[in-house]
């Protein structure tokens, strides 16, 4: 027997990998989707094991996990180049 779509429940995993990059994404999911039957939780790849959040569907939990990611993006071609320059100048000979 089929569950009727008022009982049907759904869970979600939100994976953060700290860049913040779908972060207005996820909180819109959260927002507009997620229902009173439905469980997310939030797991940080890198950082701190507390900015996640377990399974639950406290919508402002939830919320508040995926914004501890905002804020964070890419580092720019620069910076690398900068940082790529600076470990190797010791193995490079002067007038390199």
């Amino acid at each position: 027997m089929r569950d009727s779509p008022k009982e049907e429940r759904r869970a979600t995993l939100e994976i953060r990998n700290k860049l913040g990059l779908h972060a207005r994404a996820a909180r819109l999911f959260v927002q507009r989707y997620l229902g009173a039957n439905d469980l997310m939780a939030v797991v940080h790849t890198r950082g701190a094991n507390d900015a996640g959040q377990e399974f639950t569907n406290n919508k402002r939990l939830l919320i508040a996990a995926i914004d501890k990611t905002s804020g964070y993006k890419l580092r720019s071609a620069t910076a690398e180049k900068t940082d790529e320059y600076y470990r190797t100048r010791d193995m490079r000979q002067s007038g390199d």
